[in-house]
């Protein structure tokens, strides 16, 4: 009940839309989950903006929903990939198989012609694997490897930010 309406997101990004042909990325929780994100990316699309989309990496990100997004002017898609095989990134996110999402969703949207990233939040728990997820990285053919430090909120806590010797 609390999410903008259809009308209320439209005007919101023509809004953005005055700071310039800005590059606009629908994220989440779950974009996928708004019944309105197609009428969406297309109106962002016509206003001149780049369309870009995180979607959560479940069975709801299909490969014919990334080719309607992109007909309707998506052209980056970017999956959370936090460990480079399940047994970390799984246990990270706490959803079994969103490993194996992930890697059919950037594979079925390279498919299909869209510019792909990786999102990766580095924290105690993984720290430990980014030599590995490099690796991963070089094998996925994106374009961009969004590194994040972790922030404290929601599941995470203090103590699985890593220590300033550790991000070294």
């Amino acid at each position: 009940p609390d999410e903008l309406t259809t009308d209320e997101a439209r005007a919101m990004m023509t809004r953005v839309r005055e700071f310039g042909p800005v590059i606009f990325v629908f994220s989440g929780g779950d974009a996928l989950k708004r019944p309105d994100i197609v009428e969406l990316v297309r109106h962002g699309s016509e206003l001149g903006m780049r369309m870009a989309i995180t979607p959560a990496t479940t069975p709801l990100c299909t490969k014919d929903k990334m080719l309607e997004l992109k007909e309707a002017g998506l052209v980056r898609l970017a999956v959370s990939l936090d460990g480079s095989h399940p047994g970390i990134h799984d246990s990270l996110r706490q959803v079994d198989g969103s490993f194996d999402h992930g890697l059919r969703i950037l594979r079925e949207a390279q498919e299909i012609g869209l510019s792909t990233q990786v999102n990766t939040v580095v924290r105690r728990d993984n720290i430990d694997d980014m030599d590995a997820m490099c690796a991963l990285m070089t094998q996925l053919g994106i374009v961009f490897w969004e590194v994040f430090f972790l922030v404290p909120m929601g599941r995470a806590k203090p103590e699985d930010v890593a220590s300033a010797e550790e991000f070294e």
